[in-house]
């Protein structure tokens, strides 16, 4: 609050754009946050102006990507309109606020603000790749005026109709600021008795202090500090009835909003809860909360969470040896960007089924991905030139998140593939079915051998399954990790190990059988679909209420998979689904 609402906050007229908000208009997934220096590359940001004058442009912005030197370098360019303001060559620079600025006249309307990327030379074997994290541009002005406004942040939290004029306006703002805020932040409307204690606190702080921003602050603090902020208090609908009644229209927005956008219900929302609308227009509203940009935060989060595809760019891997090429070799082959094309080849899949419609099923027996040049000749996948992530058509041994780089590096050990963790994640994660705890004091795979002799994965866990304490497990896992046993631990392909032939058949418990990846991908998308939809809805609803699944949801759950199966299986009418069963709607007593 003290950073939001500073004493004397007005100065020149400003607009900020934030990194989000630049977007390349031919990929909204391209913004601000992240620019490559290795493509040329353009994004922009429109922005309205009121007044005409001459205006100072201020763009504060980051090099990152590398923590080594590198030889990556580039030329950023700022424009308005097409017409270039500056340009700045760039390299590895590791300095925090780094800023371009020029002034420039501009007319009263709307202008297009524009950053553009220049490839220089290229980094050499070894080295990182860089890019541009711009921060944020202010457009200040005009300049020379006497008209002054106040900060973005000031006026999201006091807005122009409740800046006071004078002192004797202070109680009366101070209650609408504090209202507005309080029930924004509680996300319900403040009781009057706590907004008359909100606005005696901050009357009180104004008068010690000599300014209105300072009670502001005061009992903004309070109100950010307080467990209906920090904690999402659900109530019961007032005319509820029943054991397990109704949460109110209140408690629903946040539900909502919490579970496809992660972040608090925006002013439709509350208005519908205000009216006591929303659950009678609840399908319309969940389509348009799908269709607006800030959904992209439940695909990156649930994807992330369900699929652990946010951990491909952590994980600790060793590329050299698993690639078995020099260490410079092996960490340009599998640097930071290629991580990042990977998670975002996963959550383009997951978009592309739920946004289109798509049977669920899709995302294993898919016959496409998302590809760009980069991921693509990783894969050995040839004829994809773009540098962005487009849709293509693969071979069957590549289709669907099982194939794809985030499952096959998270799924793996650092050194080498793991057909256990791999199996493991297949039965957890896609069939919902996974094996009892190791026991203790298990031997590690590396340590099971045959007189010496260099074994391949599969007669390795032929060793390490003789020991009883193991079999029963291992019987259910190893087929299904075995299957992907062509793929290396970082998500290239190969045919041999140990110069021997990767055998990849198997046979689960149940008894199907397959020769491959590609027959175990159809195995699952079809003779387990309803094991695989089953799973889906748990873990839907898991990120849905923010709670594991317990033996009493399990009709809630029958009715989610019920209600996909009658809908093609689609992804979206899952999501619909989850939001309209008794776990979501309702609470206990």
């Amino acid at each position: 609050m003290a950073r939001a609402v500073q004493d004397h906050a007005a100065k020149m007229p400003e607009t900020t754009i934030y990194a989000p908000g630049f977007v390349d208009p031919s990929n909204k997934e391209d913004t601000g946050r992240f620019i490559e220096f290795a493509r040329p590359q353009t994004v922009a940001a429109k922005r309205w102006l009121a007044d005409e004058g001459e205006y100072e442009v201020i763009l504060s912005y980051k090099v990152e990507g590398s923590a080594a030197a590198t030889d990556h370098s580039a030329t950023l360019v700022m424009a308005v309109d097409g017409k270039e303001l500056a340009r700045k060559e760039l390299g590895w620079d590791f300095q925090d606020g780094l800023v371009l600025r020029a002034k420039v006249p501009l007319e009263a309307k709307e202008h297009q603000f524009s950053l553009q990327i220049l490839a220089g030379q290229a980094p050499k074997p070894g080295q990182g790749e860089l890019g541009v994290a711009v921060q944020n541009m202010r457009i200040v002005g005009p300049l020379g005026t006497t008209k002054l406004s106040f900060p973005e942040s000031y006026r999201k939290v006091i807005s122009e109709e409740n800046q006071p004029t004078n002192r004797s306006e202070w109680p009366a703002k101070t209650k609408a600021v504090l209202r507005d805020l309080a029930s924004k932040a509680w996300r319900r409307p403040v009781p009057d008795h706590t907004l008359d204690r909100l606005t005696e606190i901050a009357l009180e702080a104004a008068e010690i202090n000599g300014t209105f921003e300072a009670g502001i602050r005061q009992s903004g603090t309070a109100i950010l500090a307080s467990p209906r902020f920090l904690l999402r208090t659900e109530m019961a609908a007032t005319d509820a009835t029943g054991d397990y009644p109704l949460i109110d229209e209140w408690s629903l927005a946040s539900r909502l909003s919490y579970f496809l956008w992660s972040s608090l219900p925006d002013d439709e929302l509350r208005e519908q809860a205000r009216a006591g609308t929303l659950r009678a227009n609840l399908e319309q509203q969940v389509e348009r909360m799908l269709e607006d940009p800030k959904s992209n935060r439940f695909i990156t989060n649930f994807v992330g969470q369900w699929l652990q595809a946010r951990d491909v760019e952590e994980l600790g891997m060793r590329p050299e040896v698993i690639l078995r090429v020099r260490f410079n070799e092996g960490q340009r082959m599998f640097n930071n960007n290629l991580r990042r094309d990977m998670r975002e080849e996963t959550e383009s899949l997951f978009r592309h089924i739920l946004r289109e419609e798509r049977p669920a099923t899709e995302l294993i027996s898919a016959d496409y991905t998302f590809l760009n040049k980069r991921l693509a000749d990783f894969y050995g996948i040839e004829g994809v030139e773009s540098e962005k992530l487009e849709k293509v058509k693969v071979p069957g041994n590549r289709g669907g998140i099982l194939t794809q780089g985030t499952f096959l590096v998270v799924t793996s050990n650092p050194t080498r593939t793991s057909p256990v963790k791999r199996g493991l994640f297949v039965l957890d994660n896609l069939l919902g079915t996974p094996p009892p705890p190791a026991p203790p004091n298990v031997p590690e795979l590396e340590e099971s051998s045959h007189g010496g002799k260099k074994l391949t994965m599969k007669e390795r866990m032929v060793e390490h399954r003789k020991n009883p304490d193991c079999r029963s497990c291992h019987q259910r896992m190893d087929p299904i990790g075995l299957a992907f046993e062509k793929f290396t631990a970082v998500g290239t392909f190969r045919e041999k190990e140990n110069n021997l032939p990767i055998e990849t058949a198997g046979e689960l418990v149940t008894g199907e059988e397959f020769q491959g990846v590609e027959e175990l991908k159809q195995v699952l998308a079809i003779d387990k679909k309803d094991d695989f939809h089953r799973c889906l809805a748990e873990k839907l609803l898991t990120y849905a209420l923010g709670r594991g699944v317990e033996y009493y949801d399990a009709p809630a759950i029958d009715e989610i998979v019920a209600r996909m199966e009658q809908k093609n299986g689609t992804l979206h009418e899952a999501i619909l689904a989850v939001i309209d069963s008794v776990p979501f709607q309702k609470r206990r007593p």
